[in-house]
């Protein structure tokens, strides 16, 4: 018989209201004279202002997703993209939310990547996933397509001052990335690069006559201590790249030079030569001149003056065009390559302001991104502060910056910036409907699938008619893990790895960590007291494998019986853990005895652990490794690589090379999470002896060195996967074992 159940539920996960979305920032840029910020944040469009008025939200769209918002140069617009059509398209909207958004392109087929203003404010420039470089026309909504690729994404592009020139990183096959300029009148590109250093992060001078950019030119490899391997780390630096042949390079060579001393004194005789005639010109007589000398003398001059003027006008005019156009020779502008004598290291997000290049910088070395700048005029590197990301106004005046979380618009620094006001973003609000931003979360997964899978033939599913089949479920969503459910059920549609769904905005209630003792503890049922049965074996100089009850002092012993734990008795717990709670990392007394009495009992500082499964794991492997050894009278190896990320590498190199003199090795994948270092391990496996090395009265050495010249053998299992899959693969691939 069907039992009916009922349900008095209020459905509290599915209300929506008003909710402070300061912490959910997804970009930042700065109004162009400073005056205010802009924000986006869940999918709306926020201005804040910098000291005084009224936070704005433009959008106030829950069931919209609007994102990559900019504000025009001019100031009288803010462009963003946004799917309210249903497809991701770019609108603008008046800067102080005085009127409707208006839509700019039309027709969107795929997802579109950062936009950008030009100067102008009369286009807008973006990359999109079907590997094309274009831009719209505001007024007109013409699309003009710039330049596609065949291997990636365009990603990193810019406009120059006067918004004639597009300059833009392209993904090559053949070679490494290379930067090209693109004209607008002639509708043609060209490589300002070669393709033998990777490059990134391209942009103007503000006056036109540079172009700079992040290169990948500097080899200084440091080497590896567990083999005789390289590794490199911080190889860039910034670049410029002079756009005209007569353009001087700002670091050209500059010589004081001596003066001669008979130099010095032709100049003074020559001086003194033309003051003479000038005094003997004027001692003698002019002869009086006639009225119509007079009058002839006038005209000329005034014909002298306007001619003057106008050629004066003519030259202002040239001048002024020269000013306004960027000149750029193309013949040779390959080799016109200058480098700013910075440190090597990691680059990004340059902006040039007249003689000044800010940019961000974060090396191997640095514990933050840092701000910088370059003075091409003086030469000199001047560090701004921990500025994680800035932007600056387009009157060139203000500059917005994050730094420690925090935003600030501060006048624009040439020496050290410390901000101490921030801007206020508490105001930033919107009114949620949880209903309407599920029907959208949905349509944009079902969107990011069909622009991103890695088929176009979607596996031969359907993908239209699985929108029509699982979108009716979405009206029946009333917590944020039952959208992640349906989602996850129609991607599954597709029977493809790796299509995880997660994360997602759902109540998180706080954990409390248990203090765990590194043993299995069970109740002596006769005493009532707790007895350490077994102590898992630990490496108490690494952190991750402290076993607390093995630590020095300590001192106890598998059999003892836990009396008390902290002055309380165990023997009235119903679980000794609980009087574990919120006890990880925190000193406690535990009173020990071989025996379940208090007599001669004696107690010990320990402090547990959050966790225990990396004690179990080191115990496992531990007594793997010993097994094979006494099955193999030592001969044999083992290892097990618990995933293809950092700590599978890491468990793999501590493993490896002590046992690379082993007769045959054992390479466990079992379990293996899986990742992307398999081709590490991989190379490592195939290599092959080709010399023998030796030294008087030493043992002979492969050469590789870091090799086993002897039998391989791999375990896997069902729940070897991804990489760890990848890995088998290539194991039987290359008949390793």
């Amino acid at each position: 018989q069907k039992v009916p159940i009922y349900l008095q539920e209020d459905r509290r996960p599915a209300r929506g209201g008003l909710l402070e979305v300061s912490d959910k920032v997804t970009n930042f840029e700065i109004a162009p004279d400073g005056k205010r910020a802009l924000f986006g944040g869940r999918g709306d469009v926020f201005t804040i202002p910098a000291k005084h008025g009224a936070v704005r939200n433009l959008t106030k769209t829950p069931g919209v997703h609007e994102r990559n918002s900019k504000w025009s140069p001019d100031g009288k617009w803010i462009a963003y993209i946004s799917d309210a059509a249903g497809e991701d398209e770019i609108y603008i909207i008046p800067q102080d939310g005085s009127g409707q958004a208006k839509q700019i392109t039309k027709n969107a087929e795929t997802y579109k990547y950062d936009i950008h203003w030009s100067p102008d404010s009369k286009k807008i420039l973006w990359g999109d996933k079907r590997l094309r470089l274009r831009y719209v026309e505001i007024d007109s909504g013409q699309i003009t397509e710039v330049d596609t690729s065949e291997t990636w994404e365009f990603r990193q592009y810019a406009w120059s001052p006067d918004s004639r020139w597009i300059v833009y990183v392209r993904s090559e096959k053949e070679t490494m990335d290379m930067v090209y300029l693109h004209s607008l009148e002639e509708k043609k590109s060209h490589p300002i690069t070669k393709g033998w250093y990777d490059v990134g992060s391209p942009t103007f001078s503000s006056n036109g006559k540079y172009v700079f950019f992040v290169s990948n030119r500097d080899f200084n490899p440091i080497y590896s201590r567990t083999e005789w391997n390289h590794a490199y780390q911080d190889m860039s630096r910034i670049y410029l790249i002079t756009l005209t042949k007569d353009t001087e390079s700002p670091f050209k060579p500059i010589s004081d030079e001596v003066q001669i001393e008979e130099e010095k004194k032709k100049e003074t005789e020559s001086s003194k030569v033309n003051e003479n005639k000038k005094k003997k010109k004027k001692k003698g007589k002019k002869q009086p001149l006639t009225k119509k000398e007079r009058r002839q003398r006038r005209k000329a001059a005034q014909r002298k003056k306007q001619q003057e003027q106008k050629e004066k006008a003519e030259s202002a005019k040239k001048d002024e065009k020269k000013d306004d156009f960027i000149q750029v020779d193309i013949d040779g502008i390959q080799e016109r390559i200058a480098v700013l004598p910075t440190k090597t290291s990691s680059y990004h997000n340059l902006t040039a302001v007249g003689d000044t290049l800010y940019y961000n910088r974060r090396g191997s070395k640095d514990d933050k991104t840092r701000l910088f700048i370059y003075n091409l005029k003086d030469k000199k590197e001047t560090e701004i502060g921990a500025i994680g990301g800035y932007e600056i106004s387009a009157d060139r005046k203000k500059m917005l910056v994050k730094t420690s979380g925090k935003y600030a618009i501060i006048d624009l620094p040439k020496a050290k910036a410390d901000p101490k006001e921030f801007l206020n973003l508490s105001g930033m609000e919107v009114f949620l409907d949880r209903k309407l931003e599920w029907e959208q979360i949905f349509t944009e997964c079902w969107r990011q699938m069909r622009d991103f899978f890695y088929v176009e033939n979607m596996h031969g599913v359907d993908w239209p008619k699985m929108r029509k089949r699982y979108e009716p479920l979405v009206a029946f969503v009333n917590h944020r893990a039952d959208l992640t459910y349906i989602i996850g059920e129609m991607i599954g549609e597709l029977n493809v790895g790796h299509t995880y769904v997660g994360g997602g905005d759902y109540p998180k209630p706080k954990r409390i960590n248990l203090g765990l003792l590194g043993a299995r503890i069970n109740r002596d049922v006769e005493s009532g007291y707790y007895r350490i049965d077994n102590i898992l074996r630990g490496q108490n100089w690494d952190k991750s494998l402290r076993s607390p009850l093995t630590e020095i002092g300590v001192n106890a012993d598998e059999g003892d019986y836990i009396l008390a734990i902290n002055g309380e008795s165990t023997k009235e717990m119903n679980n000794i853990y609980k009087l574990l709670i919120n006890k990880a990392g925190k000193q406690i007394t535990l009173k020990l005895n071989a025996e379940p009495k208090q007599a001669n009992s004696r107690d010990v500082i320990v402090i547990p652990n959050t966790g225990e499964e990396h004690l179990y794991y080191y115990g496992w492997v531990q007594s793997n490794i010993e097994k094979v050894s006494q099955a193999t009278d030592g001969k044999v190896g083992y290892l097990h690589v618990p995933d293809m990320g950092v700590y599978g590498l890491n468990e793999f190199v501590k493993y490896f090379y002590p046992q690379i003199r082993k007769k045959a090795l054992i390479i466990d994948v079992r379990g293996n999470g899986g990742g992307n270092v398999s081709p590490m391990l991989i190379e490592r496996l195939r290599r092959e002896i080709s010399m023998i090395e030796f030294s008087r009265d030493t043992a002979p050495r492969t050469e590789p060195s870091a090799m086993i010249y002897g039998t391989m053998v791999c375990l896997c299992d069902e729940y070897s996967a991804s990489d760890g899959d990848l890995f088998t693969y290539q194991f039987k691939k290359y008949k390793l074992g």
